[in-house]
């Protein structure tokens, strides 16, 4: 495929960002765009210095909207010149995720930036964020780039809407703010678009052109008549690819499409919001499926796209190649710390979508790491003066009693320390030094976090402030205002 790759990754739980002024992101203007008054973007500061840019084809661009007026419009881009040439296998990609505008995403999305640098991703990616306020403190654009040198944050005004099942109701500003990103931007109709969730950790570089020898299709869905199933994996026309799930038609995300699918599909997505659509987290996964159907748009499904918080380890998801890994001294992330692929093949990516259970001493909910999902808003875990995350001991994984519990070893490491790799960058980056570098916080489940022993005393020791750590680690009052 010589087209442009453009991966959307939807957050979809309540979150804020934090830390640096919001003033560096234009507040994005309400535009009628078609029987709704859908949002549309406002032009963001140029993302990439311009040796960061090149062999870059895709046309995307950033809008500048007061009221329904077009005002300018520029290329993502102005320095991609160079043409790509037939020769080249592995194709340029543009990166993007969805979330609100609350505190609790925006260490995540700083962790997906980081796991993405890791594993050399280095293509562009935008943060699309939904409902920020004037008044918002956002997570300045230059933070994240020195994490992320191609990093770009571009706000789009969140408007109110309606749906049929109001406990999902945050879920559906995933396709509701794709459609207006895709419809205000002119991406090409042959680019090839991904959605994936922000709480996703990079474990290996996503591609599609090495899928012929590096994938694993999946042969037991439930609805294959609906699947592509023959010739070589690619995503053209109205043909797309999916991570296997239990649920929703087989598919999940990553979802994988042309940008001409998807515009087909996004509004029959978007739409489906008024329909009851079996409630809970899945609501909006369960319409996605049916709408791809109702306008025609088929995938392929891979196992090797994700693994998840394990449960079973026969889930149709990439475990498979993390139970190989684990067989070599380099797969044990426990020991080495190592959060991303070397010698052994692994999944794509690993979704942190429910509380991890390592064993009874090492628990951890993506939901009380502060600043907390819900809590006041402040930068919490990102604040210079917190401490990062304390660490399990070596032997974790070596020490399991069953497959299960050493899969699940595996992946309170991946999570550890991904947490903390990036905390320690971040921080080295854009906290005045000292900085906290204690590896104290606990964090557990049931709301309850904890500091491990001794930590007061070390915290004094070290000119840090103890009594912030105590009410923004295990109070979440984590907001210095």
């Amino acid at each position: 495929m010589s087209s442009a790759l453009i991966v959307l990754i939807s957050a979809i739980i309540g979150t804020n960002s934090v830390l640096g002024s919001h003033s560096r992101y234009s507040q994005l203007e309400h535009q009628n765009v078609e029987d709704n008054k859908d949002t549309v973007m406002r032009k963001h500061k140029r993302h990439l210095r311009h040796k960061q840019n090149h062999t870059h084809k895709h046309n995307h661009k950033h809008i500048v909207v007061e009221g329904k007026k077009e005002t300018g419009m520029r290329k993502h881009n102005q320095k991609h010149k160079q043409k790509r040439t037939q020769k080249q296998k592995h194709q340029d990609m543009h990166l993007a995720f969805v979330s609100d505008c609350s505190a609790h995403q925006a260490w995540m999305a700083t962790m997906l930036y980081h796991s993405a640098m890791k594993v050399g991703q280095d293509d562009p990616i935008v943060w699309l964020r939904w409902g920020c306020q004037s008044n918002s403190s956002a997570i300045d654009e230059k933070k994240l780039q020195k994490i992320y040198p191609k990093a770009s944050v571009v706000d789009i005004s969140g408007r109110e809407y309606k749906v049929a099942e109001g406990e999902a109701k945050v879920l559906w500003i995933k396709p509701l703010a794709f459609e207006t990103f895709m419809k205000s931007s002119k991406i090409p109709d042959d680019s090839v678009v991904a959605m994936l969730d922000a709480d996703f950790i990079f474990l290996t570089k996503l591609r599609l052109d090495n899928l012929a020898d590096r994938s694993i299709s999946s042969n037991t869905t439930i609805d294959p008549k609906h699947h592509i199933t023959t010739g070589a994996p690619d995503v053209k026309g109205l043909n797309g690819m999916a991570a296997h799930y239990l649920c929703c038609n087989d598919m999940g995300v990553p979802y994988i499409l042309t940008a001409k699918a998807w515009r087909k599909l996004l509004p029959e997505w978007s739409k489906m919001r008024f329909d009851k659509n079996g409630g809970g987290w899945s609501a909006e996964q369960a319409a996605f499926a049916k709408a791809a159907k109702n306008v025609g748009v088929s995938f392929r499904v891979f196992d090797h796209f994700m693994v998840s918080t394990p449960r079973d380890p026969h889930v149709p998801e990439g475990w498979e190649w993390v139970k190989e890994a684990l067989k070599t001294p380099e797969g044990d992330v426990c020991k080495n710390k190592i959060t991303h692929e070397t010698t052994r093949k692994l999944p794509t990516v690993f979704h942190w979508n429910n509380p991890l259970k390592a064993n009874g001493d090492w628990v951890i909910s993506k939901y009380q790491v502060p600043p907390g999902w819900k809590k006041e808003e402040g930068a919490g875990i990102l604040d210079c003066e917190m401490s990062l995350l304390a660490e399990p001991p070596e032997n974790l994984i070596q020490v399991a009693r069953s497959e299960k519990d050493q899969l699940a070893a595996w992946s309170y490491c991946i999570i550890i320390h991904s947490l903390n790799s990036m905390l320690t960058v971040f921080k080295e980056a854009n906290c005045p030094k000292p900085y906290n570098d204690m590896k104290a916080l606990k964090v557990g489940i049931g709301w309850i976090n904890t500091f491990i022993p001794d930590t007061e005393g070390t915290a004094k020791a070290k000119g840090m402030n103890f009594t912030f750590m105590k009410t923004c680690g295990e109070q979440y009052k984590c907001n210095r205002r």
